[in-house]
């Protein structure tokens, strides 16, 4: 994924002129980590977040 966002800022200028950033946790799965990463995110008002774990995304 880091890759196609990278390729799209290069490409087109992000997308509609905005640039992408992306911001990724290493959390092994593991719902408390998760919940941690998701706090430390949520002040940057993210469009996006995709947690790839059932229980961090419950």
């Amino acid at each position: 994924m880091s890759d196609y966002f990278a390729m799209l800022n290069e490409r087109d200028g992000g997308i509609g002129g905005v640039m992408i950033d992306y911001d990724e946790c290493e959390t092994g799965y593991n719902t408390q980590k998760g919940v941690e990463c998701h706090e430390s995110v949520k002040a940057k008002n993210p469009v996006l977040i995709t947690p790839y774990s059932t229980g961090i995304t419950l």
